[in-house]
């Protein structure tokens, strides 16, 4: 649902949620979402969005700044078909390594993660976003998925298995943190 408010940006879309916390974010393209908690009043989402509104307006002008991304871009069928084989070619040499064993492997578009694990069901997610990225970044993400197979979250435990079977993951940190896109290939 979109609606105004006082002082807020003129459209804001409202996603009422089972989730912790209220979340604010800036799409490209200027686009206000706001993930709610489904017990909270609206008049307190509606008070902290209006408290927000510098910071709103300052990450929308900051977006509209920034270059087309070509990461942006969706797959073709083909592209789609040729990442899967090589998350799937990257699974078969880690995990025996890792001692670990993946369900399934599934490709989607995210957000605002480059990759994503459901431990229970030993699934892995891979962002379909690192088909544009060097291969060391899409190695990274899938270790670092395998990774979280053996320990949950991000603890010293973890990094260091990290930097046990994948020393290079913080070169490839950096590159998906400055999300710098250098065509894969």
């Amino acid at each position: 649902m979109a609606q105004s408010i006082q002082g807020a940006p003129e459209s804001i879309r409202y996603i009422r949620k089972p989730v912790k916390r209220l979340t604010i974010r800036v799409r490209r393209g200027g686009e206000v979402v706001v993930t709610i908690p489904s017990a909270m009043p609206q008049a307190q989402v509606e008070a902290f969005v209006a408290e927000q509104r510098d910071w709103i307006a300052r990450k929308q002008q900051e977006l509209a700044q920034l270059p087309a991304d070509e990461t942006d871009m969706p797959l073709s069928a083909p592209e789609r078909r040729a990442l899967l084989a090589r998350v799937e070619a990257l699974v078969a040499r880690h995990a025996p390594r890792l001692q670990v064993q993946v369900a399934d492997v599934r490709l989607k578009t995210m957000r605002t993660r480059w990759g994503s694990c459901n431990i229970r069901a030993r699934r892995i997610w891979i962002n379909t976003r690192l088909a544009r990225y060097p291969e060391i970044c899409l190695e990274a993400v899938v270790v670092h998925e395998l990774v979280h197979l053996i320990e949950r979250g991000h603890t010293p435990r973890f990094y260091a298995l990290m930097d046990r079977f994948y020393p290079a993951w913080r070169e490839a940190d950096r590159l998906l943190n400055g999300r710098v896109p250098r065509r894969a290939g």
